[in-house]
């Protein structure tokens, strides 16, 4: 991108495909070098200071892509940069800007990114809460799962996805309700990528900023409607049930693996595995702390018996691999060998 300022080398005014993000293009005020050199060390502290300031708010770019459509080396270029701009547009959508309004956000204040992913193909997509929404008990895990890929779940298509929730108090797995999204969506032949947000909101506190943006593919996702006559999802009882233990059990995981923090999980399955495609902090209004949610609550599912199990075999054997190492003690080496750690 090129940026509307000026640049400080006439070489990067030539190219387009040059990035230009100098101090001038952000702000009139920030200083010079030769007024830091001869203001000395202060001053060149405060100049880093006013330039950090500086490069935390969003840098104007001119509108138009890097270099030419027509570029051979990137002949899809024109969709990429169509799905940018749309993404990027989405910061005024309606839910996108009056969630702002109704947190008293400056618009300034939230910048937005985006990031170019590929999409990988599922046959079922589901988000995961690691502790309850509704409520923020901790360990009370809620989920929702579709046919296809998870835009018709965060995009509020039309019908509701398969719904389910799992407490830690050794009661029973509930399943709250059963798909009945009219339409699912499908990676196309060949594959695809997808421009998806990433904002400063999401990190602002008492602001859940997820989730208010266009994800937009470059390569149209194929529709297809669900044949819930014969769909497992609704009949199969057996198959069900695996699939959300085995949701609950990665979920456990994932919770594990980020020190316990509830999280917020999406991802797909296809063909007997699962793939997580992003995990992020739960956002929640109120939390009820630990409490039966806590390390020593009882498990209430397959899967979480067998996170439960798995974690407790691989600590076993770190704990036994450390104590074979300080059994054989530290060996030869400048200290002699003492066997003191």
């Amino acid at each position: 991108l090129k940026g509307n300022g000026s640049s400080n080398s006439s070489s990067s005014n030539s190219s387009t495909e040059s990035v230009v993000a100098s101090p001038t293009t952000i702000s009139a005020s920030a200083p010079s070098s030769t007024d830091n050199s001869s203001n000395g060390t202060a001053a060149g502290s405060s100049g880093r200071d006013q330039h950090q300031q500086q490069l935390a708010l969003p840098v104007h770019v001119e509108s138009g892509p890097a270099w030419s459509s027509s570029d051979p080396e990137c002949p899809a270029w024109a969709s990429c940069w169509s799905a940018i701009c749309g993404v990027w547009a989405s910061k005024w959508n309606h839910r996108a800007w009056l969630s702002r309004r109704s947190a008293g956000l400056p618009e300034e204040q939230l910048a937005v990114s985006v990031l170019m992913q590929q999409v990988l193909p599922g046959e079922y997509a589901f988000v995961l809460h690691t502790a309850s929404p509704f409520s923020g008990a901790r360990g009370e895990m809620y989920g929702e799962m579709v046919c296809g890929l998870g835009e018709t779940l965060v995009g509020n298509h039309p019908g509701r996805p398969l719904a389910f929730s799992d407490k830690p108090d050794g009661s029973e797995m509930q399943l709250l309700a059963l798909p009945s999204k009219r339409q699912g969506l499908f990676v196309p032949a060949g594959g695809t990528l997808i421009a998806r947000s990433d904002t400063n909101g999401e990190d602002l506190a008492g602001y859940a900023g997820a989730g208010l943006y266009d994800s937009i593919p470059v390569n149209p996702l194929e529709p297809r409607f669900p044949d819930y006559a014969t769909e497992p999802l609704m009949w199969d009882a057996a198959f069900r049930q695996q699939l959300l233990d085995g949701l609950v059990e990665l979920g456990y995981a994932v919770e594990s693996a980020f020190n316990d923090t509830p999280q917020d999980i999406e991802g797909v399955w296809l063909g007997g595995r699962f793939a997580v495609v992003q995990s992020r902090p739960q956002v929640m209004a109120a939390c009820v702390g630990a409490g039966p949610g806590g390390s020593g609550a009882a498990a209430s599912s397959a899967g979480r018996q067998r996170a439960k199990a798995l974690a407790a075999a691989e600590a076993a054997e770190a704990a036994a691999a450390v104590a074979a190492v300080r059994e054989a003690g530290p060996g030869p080496g400048a200290g002699g060998g003492s066997g003191e750690w």
